[in-house]
């Protein structure tokens, strides 16, 4: 009975990795890189996972907890897509420069042999009058120029997680929306810091702010009114006086489960132990 509702969850998923030639070629690369082999078995099972998800959707988010490697799981996705011809940018945090540039090839790190190419800019550099020049001489809206296959890494990107501000607005309408083969994966230890609309707002970067963006690919008709109804979900509950958490994941609608388990990884210390 268990492996019956283990192959009703996860069958299809697994029938498409051994019926899908494709993938199984491009992964035989991901398997000989030194970052593959350098990562426990669950951060290679992840890693899998979001290139499925990117694959698909041209979006996700890993949202392991703080300690379980979201960077080297990250770098993995990231040579995987390097492998295949796709340029990658990285976005994040000015202070956290440091803990990616070390990786770049002939920066001497363990990884070295997989020479690993992606280009960092920071989330400062989401705005129109950014004058900050780096040695390329180019401005992050300059490499959205070409037709080439793109996959957008962004690090704590729960610093993105309001619609309404500048960066957020740039980075949709200046540069998703100018590249019709952008893939976004999202970093986060806490893609939610407020409210359930914090990650509706990342959901909806994925899909350059279309609330209609994963109507074809997971029936989600709209987001905004997933959202809506799963916010105003939480607020009933939490005006209970006796609060369960059994009760409130009842009162979400499908329609939020059906985007997180498609676009989203999160694991915990205690899941993985």
């Amino acid at each position: 009975l268990y492996y019956k509702v283990l192959f009703e969850l996860f069958g299809e998923q697994i029938l498409a990795d051994i019926s899908d030639p494709d993938f199984n070629r491009q992964l035989g690369k991901l398997e000989n890189t030194a970052i593959y082999n350098a990562l426990y078995e669950f951060q290679q099972k992840g890693a899998m996972s979001l290139i499925r998800m990117l694959q698909k959707h041209r979006g996700a988010i890993l949202a392991d907890a703080v300690g379980l490697g979201k960077t080297w799981t990250a770098l993995a996705v990231m040579k995987f897509f390097q492998t295949e011809g796709y340029e990658v940018i990285l976005l994040c945090p000015k202070k956290l420069e440091q803990n990616w540039r070390q990786y770049l090839v002939k920066h001497n790190s363990r990884f070295q042999d997989d020479q690993l190419h992606y280009t960092i800019r920071f989330h400062t550099d989401l705005q129109e009058t950014r004058l900050e020049r780096y040695e390329d001489g180019l401005r992050i809206r300059d490499y959205f120029q070409s037709d080439k296959r793109k996959l957008i890494v962004i690090d704590e990107s729960h610093n993105l997680r309001n619609s309404k501000s500048s960066r957020y607005k740039y980075l949709v309408e200046t540069l998703l929306k100018a590249n019709d083969d952008v893939s976004v994966l999202m970093l986060s230890a806490t893609p939610i810091n407020n409210t359930l609309m914090d990650i509706r707002n990342q959901f909806k970067l994925m899909a350059r702010d279309d609330p209609r963006g994963f109507a074809e690919s997971l029936g989600v008709r709209n987001l905004d009114s997933t959202f809506r109804e799963a916010q105003q979900a939480f607020h009933e509950w939490r005006e209970q006086p006796q609060r369960a958490i059994g009760d409130f994941i009842k009162r979400l609608p499908a329609n939020f489960f059906r985007l997180t388990d498609a676009l989203t990884l999160s694991r915990t210390r205690q899941m993985i132990e």
